[in-house]
């Protein structure tokens, strides 16, 4: 116990309380013997017993709005900046997956109870439950944030900019010389951040006087089903056919990928391809490596629970903005393609 613990290093139990509460006035020999003292003996605070007699849950929730955000990358990735920075803030993190089934809305009611804050991370195709949630969380008044909410949100959020990540593909295939596009994105997916990435490409076309008609804007019929894409792409004349690609997700930029050169064609001598979030397993562990927008989702976690836990918090409107990253799959279009294009034709 502390008492005991005190006893032996002749300090008083509350200096020992003092330490566990990480009271930064402590002197640093003190706190040092002792966290030595506290970890030869294996003790652990008993978190909800303190929590008992001061009130507070100690904990920051994290509300997942049905199954596929354990699934996103945004979850998966922004997870260990949440994790980080609240374990530096001395806070627990307890998780809940919600639905529109009656049965978790109870549960959601309970979980409140067990929490001093949220993070709400608000994409999958369920999310479109978050505003009921958010009429319950306003009337608890506890803080919370929006993870991926609309900018014009009325809510305290952290985002990434998509439409500027967007326009940084563009803006990269124009500066190699490319004057002919296709922009692929996911026909049932209904995400306004592919919207936001499509507008931003768009945008930097037309900063170059282009017509947006030297775009061509596909989307797949069903989840990176990409051959029936390529088989058209590659049935245009070959002065017609797009020189590079913009794709929603890196996997469906390695996915093209593969297709093309399934049908004997390199990249980037014949198509550059950009895709977009920078997931290794994606982008760097097959050649050649992928050219994509970076979105730093670790730093977002990070900054979103700071925001979250600052008096202020109410007015955090959090933009993170995204990275250009160049590897191997963006070059300058070939003028001497033109035959191997006649030659695949």
């Amino acid at each position: 116990t502390q008492v005991e613990i005190a006893k032996k290093l002749k300090i008083s139990q509350k200096t020992v309380s003092r330490v566990l509460n990480k009271d930064p006035m402590v002197r640093e020999d003190t706190r040092e013997l002792v966290l030595g003292e506290l970890a030869r003996i294996g003790y652990a605070p008993n978190l909800n017993a303190r929590n008992l007699v001061t009130g507070r849950q100690n904990a920051i929730g994290i509300l997942m709005p049905g199954e596929y955000t354990l699934q996103s990358i945004y979850f998966t990735e922004a997870l260990s900046g949440i994790m980080h920075e609240t374990k530096k803030s001395g806070k627990e993190l307890l998780f809940h997956s919600v639905s529109e089934s009656p049965e978790t809305i109870q549960d959601f009611n309970m979980f409140l109870h067990r929490v001093d804050a949220l993070l709400i991370f608000n994409i999958g195709s369920e999310r479109k439950i978050v505003p009921k949630l958010l009429k319950t969380i306003s009337k608890s008044s506890k803080p919370f944030m929006l993870i991926e909410s609309r900018p014009d949100g009325k809510y305290p959020f952290a985002t990434i900019d998509n439409h500027l990540g967007g326009y940084l593909a563009g803006e990269h295939l124009l500066k190699l010389g490319h004057k002919k596009f296709c922009v692929i994105s996911e026909k049932d997916a209904s995400l306004w951040e592919y919207d936001q990435r499509r507008d931003g490409f768009l945008a930097a076309v037309e900063t170059r006087s282009l017509s947006r008609r030297n775009v061509y804007l596909l989307d797949t019929e069903k989840r990176c089903e990409l051959t029936p894409i390529a088989e058209k792409i590659l049935s245009m004349k070959a002065e017609k056919r797009p020189t590079a690609f913009f794709l929603m997700n890196d996997h469906m930029a390695r996915v093209l990928t593969v297709e093309l050169e399934k049908r004997g064609f390199v990249i980037p001598r014949d198509f550059s391809i950009v895709g977009f979030n920078d997931i290794k397993r994606e982008t760097e562990l097959m050649h050649p490596f992928l050219t994509t927008i970076r979105q730093p989702f670790s730093e977002l976690g990070t900054e979103t629970v700071k925001a979250l836990l600052k008096d202020n918090r109410d007015d955090a409107r959090l933009m993170f903005k995204p990275e250009l990253i160049i590897r191997e799959t963006s070059a300058a279009p070939d003028a001497a393609r033109k035959g191997r294009y006649e030659k695949n034709s």
